[in-house]
């Protein structure tokens, strides 16, 4: 789903921030959006993955947008809200980006009765706006990856964990444009997950193959 609304701040955010746009005066919806189907052959030895939902901060699991406005200080805004929780929009787009991937042969959630050869936690650890500097607003997106082997193939455990972080500066200081940035983001921060992950698959012998 996507959405091409274009919302507005809400009007306490015109007292606190700076110069805003003019609030809006419904309220707007909007999605994380999952990419495009790609339609590409499999490698022969793709993997099968196994992916949690994704856990969002507290402090970012709202419908409700958020922004930072100054200091430790955040601020929701009633006008401009997501269509469902981000932890699910963020899941449905995490699955997406895998299965695009051609190393990748399937996408399951864990209790799914497949033989898996990864686990796959995701976290987001921000997802705001920055308009605490009244000259200059940002989009911020944090996300924490852990890929660890199916319990009992291999010894160690965890594989690797890693954080991406991205702050993209807004022309516009509206929802639409926030909202447009996250989705760049996200986007930005799978294609170096995928890289990594592609990487690392190809390199530690112990969990590569943890079927065979």
């Amino acid at each position: 789903m996507r959405c091409h609304a274009i919302g507005y701040l809400a009007p306490v955010l015109a007292l606190t921030s700076g110069c805003l746009s003019k609030p809006a005066l419904v309220p707007q919806i909007y999605s994380l959006d999952s990419p495009p189907e790609r339609v590409e052959s499999r490698l022969a030895d793709a993997r099968v993955i196994s992916l949690r939902d994704v856990e969002v901060a507290p402090q970012f699991d709202h419908t409700d947008l958020h922004y930072r406005t100054g200091g430790h200080r955040l601020e929701s805004d009633p006008l401009a809200r997501f269509a469902a929780p981000p932890g699910a929009m963020l899941t449905d787009s995490i699955r997406a980006y895998l299965l695009n991937a051609n190393f990748v042969r399937d996408v399951v959630s864990p209790g799914d009765d497949a033989p898996v050869d990864l686990l796959v936690e995701a976290r987001a650890n921000e997802l705001s706006a920055d308009f605490t500097a009244a000259g200059e607003a940002a989009a911020l997106v944090t996300l924490e990856f852990i890929v660890s082997s199916p319990r009992g193939s291999a010894p160690g455990g965890s594989a690797f964990r890693k954080q991406y972080a991205r702050r993209a500066r807004l022309s516009k200081r509206t929802s639409g444009a926030l909202v447009d940035a996250w989705n760049l983001e996200v986007a930005d921060i799978m294609r170096d997950f995928l890289r990594d992950l592609e990487a690392f698959l190809t390199s530690p012998p112990a969990i590569a193959n943890p079927r065979q």
